[in-house]
């Protein structure tokens, strides 16, 4: 069998080896992105494969892609989990979580963490694969990275309307309800549309300054 043959098998196969997992890492045979999303399940889709990685820093440990892989409904005995594996990787051994899709299992993913990077690797396993689109996709959460920055640098005495603005400026597809949502646990945006910008927490404690209980 000639390389570009074993590569190929290699790539259709559900759950692979550390060894063929070196062989990719060695090789850089593997597509890079900043995240899973549209487009990566795109060429999910035109090449039946895909085998990505991401930065740890800014994806959780099972990096967010629309697709739903586990469902647990206590009361239906609904419970559908992905399985864990160890595969010796460079001498050291590596967790990996094999998943399958939840309600068809017409696609796997193999996922682990090595080094600053997250690695998954997609197959298509059944002719009647129908993959998300912008049309019925889940909102992608936020992550501990991307909290951080709106909570620091961006919402600070900005109103909502303008944090959102930077926040795509800075390339976090963030909504109005997530901004909210964290507004009400920091209490550090201004939550008017129009108007001068203020803290609201700086702006209560003057008003109890100057307006002490008189009881």
């Amino acid at each position: 069998m000639s390389s570009s043959e074993d590569s190929v098998k290699t790539k259709k196969k559900k759950w692979l080896t550390g060894e063929e997992w070196m062989k990719i890492i060695n090789e850089k045979t593997y597509s890079e992105s900043l995240e899973i999303g549209l487009n990566e399940l795109q060429t999910l889709k035109e090449e039946g494969t895909l085998t990505i990685r991401v930065p740890k820093e800014s994806n959780g440990k099972i990096p967010f892609d629309t697709i739903t892989w586990s469902k647990t409904v206590r009361s239906l005995k609904i419970r559908h989990e992905p399985r864990y594996s160890i595969v010796k990787l460079f001498d050291s051994d590596v967790q990996t979580v094999r998943c399958l899709r939840y309600g068809s299992e017409d696609i796997s993913k193999q996922v682990f963490t090595y080094g600053d990077y997250i690695y998954s690797h997609y197959v298509i396993l059944t002719d009647e694969c129908e993959l998300p689109d912008s049309s019925n996709t889940n909102k992608r959460r936020l992550n501990t990275h991307q909290i951080d920055i709106l909570r620091n640098d961006v919402m600070p005495n900005e109103t909502i309307v303008n944090a959102k603005r930077v926040a795509h400026e800075r390339g976090i597809n963030v909504t109005t309800k997530q901004l909210l949502n964290l507004n009400r646990k920091d209490r550090t945006a201004d939550i008017e549309p129009r108007g001068r910008r203020v803290d609201i927490v700086k702006l209560i404690e003057s008003i109890t300054a100057t307006q002490p209980d008189e009881s």
